[in-house]
């Protein structure tokens, strides 16, 4: 079966906290050393009238069926799946997958973004919410998973994906241990800690405007329009290109 074992699960583990006991806390560590508090659990749980205003005006977006990439406590799947919409709701978490179920979505896998492909049928929309863009790892192989999820939709389907201008002080030191080290600026390695538990490492990354432009060129994707948030955090709101050109 796909998805972290119970000591990896520092996520899931952390985020059931939030759920049952309201705690809001978990640990990220870097591949340089760097530990900080990921903090924020008690956003993934948020209502529709609390989130983002950029949420809310993306979320508009979607139509059809639904396919939630890291859904994490399912807040988006939830709210779409209410509104009609056939949803199916994905995480590499066993708890997070868990908690989408005791919530109430009524499809939710414990899978990987890398075996999205293997869903049965067709999506209209794809949710990359809470820069879940990041998912993909690599530029590279973000356009590998791109063209797999080409495949995946309908015609006229749309993706929504969240991600981040990296570009800060906190970052700063990071990225040029990137570049030295032959990386992409946006390139983060890290894993998260809560407790007891700790995932491996894993493959992130965060990318500018431009950036995830350059990404789409040659998937079949193109940028329909952004909607910018007070944050740092941003919106793509991603249309199918001609096929022309895909390559």
């Amino acid at each position: 079966m796909s998805g972290y074992r119970k000591k990896q699960d520092a996520f899931g583990q952390a985020l059931y906290s939030a759920f049952i006991a309201g705690q809001d806390c978990f640990i990220v560590e870097r591949d340089d050393g760097c530990f900080y508090d990921g903090g924020g659990l008690k956003e993934y749980l948020a209502e529709h009238s609390k989130w983002p205003k950029r949420e809310k005006e993306a979320i508009k977006y979607a139509k059809g069926r639904v396919l939630d990439i890291g859904a994490g406590a399912g807040r988006h799947a939830l709210y779409l799946q209410k509104k009609g919409h056939e949803v199916t709701a994905i995480d590499n978490s066993p708890l997070c997958v868990r908690i989408c179920a005791e919530r109430g979505i009524k499809d939710a896998r414990l899978l990987g973004i890398e075996e999205a492909a293997s869903l049965k049928g067709k999506y209209d929309t794809v949710l990359l919410m809470c820069n879940n863009f990041g998912l993909f790892g690599k530029k590279s192989k973000a356009k590998k998973l791109l063209r797999a999820l080409l495949k995946k939709t309908s015609p006229n389907a749309r993706l929504i994906a969240e991600s981040y201008e990296y570009h800060t002080p906190f970052f700063r030191d990071y990225i040029k241990r990137n570049l030295r080290l032959g990386r992409d600026a946006g390139d983060l390695t890290a894993r998260i800690r809560y407790g007891k538990f700790c995932t491996p490492w894993f493959e992130y990354f965060r990318v500018t405007k431009e950036e995830m432009k350059d990404v789409l060129k040659g998937t079949g994707w193109m940028i329909e329009k952004f909607i910018n948030g007070q944050c740092l955090s941003y919106v793509a709101i991603i249309s199918k290109a001609a096929l022309s050109n895909v390559k």
